[in-house]
């Protein structure tokens, strides 16, 4: 994801000092492949983020089933995505809106099931989910 021909920690802890964390842009939000935390402390909103990222990442490895409680209008066998970069987009979206998102990695990816191969269900529309509205606005 990334290649440093030189130290970083100029840059890190020159004109990004004052940010908590430092990620590449990747739409629609960040890449969370590499990213750079620092000046964290309990009651941030960057440690959030970072421990609702790895809650999230751990639930939906251990436990696919997990999916339903969040993403009602799922439908077993759940994809149960535990890619890094929509989970820390979701937790971002959730941090910055104040909201609980889960629209973009969760329910996203469940949508992709739903629609492709041979779970197919003609009866279902993305477009009138929550989770849909969520990420359009």
């Amino acid at each position: 994801d990334a290649v440093w021909l030189a130290t970083p920690y100029p840059a890190l802890k020159g004109i990004y000092g004052g940010q908590q964390i430092v990620a590449m842009e990747d739409r629609p939000m960040v890449n969370a492949g590499v990213f750079y935390a620092q000046n964290i402390r309990e009651g941030d909103g960057a440690a959030w983020v970072l421990r609702e990222l790895s809650r999230r990442i751990h639930l939906f490895m251990f436990q696919p089933e997990a999916v339903a409680w969040y993403v009602p209008w799922a439908k077993a066998p759940f994809f149960a995505n535990v890619d890094e970069q929509t989970l820390m987009n979701d937790c971002v979206r959730s941090a910055i809106a104040n909201v609980t998102s889960y629209a973009q990695a969760t329910a996203g990816w469940e949508v992709k099931r739903h629609n492709t191969g041979t779970r197919r269900n003609r009866t279902f529309s993305w477009r009138r989910t929550p989770e849909h509205e969520l990420l359009r606005s």
